[in-house]
């Protein structure tokens, strides 16, 4: 009795586990595939989101480096053309709405110009108000 048990129930039961196996593991592979489908996608979008920021970013920066007035205060450090500098830093800065801060900072690393973005509003910096960046690694690397 319990040797023709063991040979009805031993293959049905081999059956059933490799059914829930095979279905188990199609079932995980199609998951799977549905989560890379879906993470490929995320990364893409968000691929194409950071390189538009980018370009944005290096085409705000060629206009910056043509602009007239800083080449003005670069000639001449002056403090009108300083103050011109910063209006149009000030005006740049408030019409794209994007940045924290637009800074000029000179070739011994010392902040000539600042704009900082507050409360939704660009805030000229005072002269004794701007900090000497010589040491900070992003001046170094550069």
């Amino acid at each position: 009795m319990v040797h023709l048990f063991l040979r009805l129930f031993l293959p049905i039961s081999v059956l059933v586990a490799a059914g829930t196996y095979l279905y188990g593991k199609a079932d995980i592979e199609r998951e799977l595939a549905l989560l890379t489908s879906q993470e490929t996608h995320n990364v893409d979008r968000g691929a194409l989101v950071l390189r538009r920021n980018l370009d944005t970013i290096s085409s705000d920066l060629r206009f910056l480096s043509r602009h007239g007035a800083l080449r003005d205060a670069i000639e001449a450090p002056t403090q009108p053309s300083l103050a011109r500098l910063a209006q149009d830093f000030s005006n740049f800065a408030q019409s794209k709405g994007f940045y924290d801060q637009v800074r000029w900072i000179d070739e011994n690393g010392m902040e000539r110009v600042r704009i900082d973005s507050i409360g939704g509003r660009s805030v000229v910096l005072a002269p004794e108000q701007l900090q000497d960046k010589g040491k900070r690694y992003y001046f170094t690397d550069s």
